[in-house]
C-alpha cells in the first residue's frame, strides 16, 4: 500500500517536472530563433507530449524534443511563416476595410474574412502535432490539419478553450508564463491523441522512432 501510493506520487512528481521542461524547452528554442523557431519548437513538444500521453514516451525528454525539432525543422518553419504571412493579409485586410467605401459588399467581405480567420485558428490549433506525428508534405499537413480540425470541431474548439484558460491563468501568474506552452501542450495532447486514434486505430502501437501514417478519408 505504502509503495502504490510513493509510484502514485513519484509519477505526478515526473510528470509536473516533465512539463516544467517541455514550457522550458519550447520558451528557450523559440527565443533563440527571435520567434521564427515557434513552430518547430511546437511540433517538437507535440511530438514529446503525444507520445507520453498514448504511453509511447521517450527515455530522455531532451533529447526527444531536440530530434523532433531538428528533423521537423525546415517544414515547421514553412508551416508557421505561411500561418503569420495569412493573418498578417487578414489581420491587415479587416483593419483596412472601413477605409474603402465598399458599401454593402464590406460585410461579405468581412464575413470571410473573420471566417479565414476562423480557419486559421482551427489549423493552428493541430497542424503542428500532425507534423510531429504523420509522414506528409507542407501541403498535405495543412490539408490534413483543416480536415481533422473541422471533422472534429467540438475536440478542437474544446482544445482552443483550454488554450484561453491556460493563458488565462499565466498573465493572472506570470510566473507561469516561463512553461505555460508545457502545460497547454501537455493537456491539449489529450485532445489531440483522441482524434489521431480516430484516423488510424493503430496509433497507440506505433514505436518511438516511427510516425503514423494518415489514414482518415
Amino acid at each position: 500500500m505504502i509503495n502504490f501510493a510513493e509510484s502514485k506520487w513519484y509519477n505526478l512528481a515526473t510528470a509536473i517536472w516533465e512539463v516544467i521542461a517541455l514550457g522550458f524547452l519550447w520558451t528557450l528554442f523559440s527565443l533563440l530563433g527571435l520567434g521564427i523557431t515557434m513552430g518547430a519548437s511546437t511540433t517538437a513538444l507535440y511530438y514529446v507530449a503525444t507520445k507520453k500521453v498514448s504511453k509511447k514516451e521517450d527515455d530522455y525528454l531532451t533529447k526527444a524534443f531536440w530530434n523532433s525539432f531538428k528533423e521537423n525543422f525546415v517544414q515547421s518553419t514553412i508551416v508557421f511563416l505561411i500561418l503569420v504571412v495569412v493573418s498578417f493579409v487578414v489581420w491587415f485586410n479587416l483593419i483596412l476595410l472601413p477605409y474603402l467605401n465598399l458599401g454593402g459588399i464590406s460585410f461579405l467581405i468581412r464575413l470571410a474574412l473573420f471566417f479565414v480567420a476562423a480557419q486559421l485558428f482551427l489549423v493552428a490549433s493541430v497542424v503542428f502535432a500532425v507534423i510531429a506525428r504523420f509522414e506528409m508534405s507542407v501541403f498535405n499537413a495543412l490539408k490534413a490539419a483543416f480536415a481533422i480540425a473541422n471533422r472534429h470541431l467540438l475536440m478542437t474548439i474544446s482544445n482552443l478553450i483550454l488554450l484561453l484558460v491556460i493563458l488565462y491563468l499565466a498573465f493572472s501568474y506570470p510566473v507561469v508564463l516561463l512553461f505555460v506552452m508545457g502545460i497547454y501542450g501537455y493537456f491539449s495532447s489529450f485532445f489531440i491523441v483522441k482524434m489521431f486514434r480516430k484516423i488510424n486505430p493503430n496509433f497507440d502501437e506505433i514505436s518511438n522512432n516511427e510516425n503514423a501514417q494518415f489514414t482518415e478519408e
